[in-house]
C-alpha cells in the first residue's frame, strides 16, 4: 500500500503537460498556418515540447462547432503576443486538437 501511494505521489507531481491529455501550459504561440478543411485545419505553433504534441503544433478541426470562435481568439493572441493555455486530446496520428482554451 505504501509503494502504490508513493508512486501516486510521484504521478501527481508530473506536470500536466506531460499526460497524453490535458493542459499543455500557459505559452505564447509563435504562429498560424490554414490549411484545408480536412487536413489539421486552423494550427497554432510554439506548443511547449513537454506537452508531446507531434511536429509542435495544435491544431482546430475544420468540422469543429467552435472553429469560428476558437481561430479568432488563437488569432488575436498571436497578434496580440499574449499567453493562452490550450486543452488537447492527441488523435490517432499523435496530433494535438484543440478542445479548450484559455487567454487569462
Amino acid at each position: 500500500m505504501k509503494k502504490l501511494l508513493v508512486c501516486l505521489g510521484f504521478a501527481a507531481a508530473l506536470p500536466q503537460a506531460a499526460w497524453a491529455d490535458g493542459w499543455v501550459g500557459r505559452f505564447v504561440p509563435t504562429g498560424t498556418y490554414v490549411s484545408g478543411l480536412q487536413n489539421y485545419h486552423f494550427r497554432v505553433f510554439g506548443i511547449p515540447a513537454s506537452a508531446g504534441c507531434t511536429n509542435e503544433f495544435a491544431y482546430v478541426s475544420g468540422d469543429d462547432p467552435a472553429l469560428k470562435a476558437f481561430t479568432a481568439t488563437l488569432l488575436m493572441t498571436v497578434a496580440m503576443n499574449k499567453p493562452v493555455n490550450l486543452y488537447v486530446t492527441k488523435d490517432s496520428a499523435g496530433f494535438c486538437r484543440i478542445i479548450e482554451l484559455d487567454t487569462r
